[in-house]
């Protein structure tokens, strides 16, 4: 599986769309291990679970598919928003991490280069999550932001 995310990730010419695909099918075979990949640090105390029962999750994630389905066939989630960037006269927070692949270096940078208020937090020792990984940091960033 690891040869087979090399080869994707080295991959010339797929869409977005194709690449969300692969992507997607490539997640779904780490099952409950899905989750590592995004997580740096994976035992923070926080319990997501424990709010809901399992078939409120379970309803929770076949509507998540449904609406997930409905973009993809629409196709404007993978239409690039960062010519947009300019255009929002509203203060932004980038949060990016460490350990988290899914912000790149052109994101970054045009980000810096074209919004007009933003401010970017980077979180050391986090993966994807720092909202998990790093939960008081994390409300901490995203409050004195707002403030």
């Amino acid at each position: 599986m690891a040869k087979r995310c090399i080869e994707v990730a080295h991959s010339k010419g797929k869409s977005p769309q194709q690449l969300t695909d692969v992507y997607m099918s490539l997640s779904d075979e780490l099952n409950e291990n899905r989750m590592e990949i995004y997580r740096y640090i994976n035992d923070n105390p926080t319990d997501y679970y424990s709010a809901y029962t399992e078939e409120e999750w379970e309803e929770f994630y076949d509507r998540s598919e449904v609406h997930y389905d409905r973009l993809r066939l629409e196709g404007e989630i993978f239409k690039s928003l960062l010519p947009k960037l300019n255009e929002v006269k509203h203060p932004m927070l980038l949060i990016t991490a460490e350990h988290d692949a899914a912000t790149c270096d052109n994101q970054i940078n045009s980000f810096k280069q074209n919004a007009k208020q933003g401010l970017i937090y980077h979180f050391q020792d986090c993966g994807h999550t720092p909202h998990y990984e790093h939960p008081e940091h994390f409300k901490k960033v995203v409050i004195d932001f707002l403030s």
